[in-house]
Parts: structure tokens; C-alpha cells; sequence
């Protein structure tokens, strides 16, 4: 049985466009600049809050500090999310996915840098209840280390109870899938998106696949296949 580990922002959510809106937002109002594409990269994308605000800031800021500034950012970030209505969802054929994943009791998890605040509101804006237990999901509690560190995954498979050689990672951002490949997890799939297919095997050539949504042939999209893989 393999264990399918979800990042969220990105992943499940294409959010690139909010993120960045109300991290420059941010950063106007602190360095009065905008962050370049290279310091998104490096910094922002699939970093937990503490670790981007400690760029911008150019100091390690205390946890009330991280606190207070990272709600800032998150009650920004969420407003945009809401406020587009028409591309407020999830990417396509995940819904479906999650269904065949949980007829099929082939577990699954969602490791995500973001915080409670926002993990709390996508449970509650997509009904990820109905999927996943919300008391089982990894995310940012202020102990969280930052991808590529690979503590989200391996908290993910503890939770699981699945070894590395049968977990199945999908990931969105650099960072992240340098994460799931340092969590030894043997299956990865980067989702496609500004970067495409061509773009992430060149980069990671030991990547399972790349996939632009969750619907389609694909053998890690196939639920009797995870019940029962198979080197194939």
C-alpha cells in the first residue's frame, strides 16, 4: 500500500498569484521594494512564514514577532483567495482523486508549510473534511523546519505509518521537492504550472512524473495501484 503525501498551496491550490500579490504587498510596507523572481524562489515558495520573514526583515525575529507580521501577511493572502471567486477551487480531478483515495482506504495526508489560520480556512472553504483528517495534517506550528528540510514529510509518514519506499509525494515548488527527495520518499510527482514537465525532469530527473492535474492515466493517479503497486 503506498501513502499519498499532499503540499497544499500550489499543489492542490494554484495560488502562485495571491501569494505573490500579498508577499509584495508586505514588502513594500517593510523594505519598500518589490522581491525579485530569484528571492521568490529562493524565500518564499514552499518556505514556512518565519524563514521569508526573516529575509525580508534581515534578522531573526522572535515568535511574537512572527506572529503578529505573518497574520499581517496570511489575513491579506486569504482576502485575495476569497475575493476570487472564479479561481477559489482546487486544481482539477482532485476532488475525484480524494474520493477513489478514501473508497479504496489507500491513505493520504496533507504536509503543508502554511499555518493553522490558513489550513483551518481551506478545510472549511473545500470541505477537506470529507477527505482528510484535520487533525492528522502537518503544517506550520512555529516548530515546523522549512523545506528543503524534510521534517513535513517524514511527520507526514509517521502519521501514515508508512515507510519512505511507500510514500508518494506530490509538490509544487523547488524547495519542495528537494524536501520530498531528502525524506528518501520514493515516488515524487512535481505539478506543473509556470514550470513545466520538460523544465522539472531536467531539473530533477529522479522525479516519478509530472502531472498538470489529477485527472488522466496515470498510475499514481490509479488507486489499485497504490492498494497494491507494482514495478511496472
Amino acid at each position: 500500500m503506498i501513502g499519498v503525501i499532499f503540499d497544499f498551496n500550489g499543489t492542490l491550490f494554484v495560488d502562485e498569484d495571491k501569494q505573490r500579490a500579498s508577499w509584495q504587498a508586505f514588502a513594500r510596507t517593510i523594505i519598500h521594494h518589490d522581491l525579485s523572481a530569484e528571492e521568490f524562489a529562493k524565500y518564499v515558495f514552499g518556505r514556512n512564514t518565519q524563514e521569508t520573514l526573516n529575509y525580508i526583515f534581515g534578522r531573526q525575529l522572535d515568535p511574537q514577532e512572527v506572529s503578529y507580521y505573518g497574520e499581517q501577511k496570511e489575513a491579506s493572502y486569504r482576502r485575495l483567495c476569497s475575493e476570487d471567486r472564479k479561481n477559489f477551487h482546487l486544481r482539477p480531478g482532485a476532488e475525484s482523486y480524494f474520493e477513489r483515495l478514501s473508497n479504496a482506504n489507500v491513505p493520504h495526508i496533507i504536509a503543508t508549510a502554511s499555518g493553522e489560520k490558513n489550513v483551518d480556512f481551506f478545510f472549511d472553504a473545500f470541505g477537506l473534511d470529507r477527505w482528510f483528517d484535520a487533525t492528522l495534517t502537518v503544517y506550520n506550528d512555529g516548530k515546523l523546519k522549512s523545506k528543503p528540510d524534510p521534517q513535513a514529510f517524514t511527520e507526514a509518514m509517521v502519521r501514515l505509518n508508512v515507510l519512505p519506499e511507500h510514500a508518494l509525494v506530490f509538490e509544487d515548488s523547488d524547495s519542495g521537492i528537494q524536501a520530498a527527495h531528502n525524506s528518501r520518499a520514493k515516488y515524487i510527482i512535481a505539478m506543473t504550472g509556470t514550470i513545466g514537465e520538460s523544465q522539472w525532469r531536467q531539473r530533477y530527473p529522479y522525479l516519478a512524473g509530472a502531472l498538470s492535474d489529477y485527472n488522466g492515466p496515470s498510475r499514481y493517479l490509479n488507486t489499485n495501484w497504490l492498494a497494491a503497486p507494482t514495478n511496472e
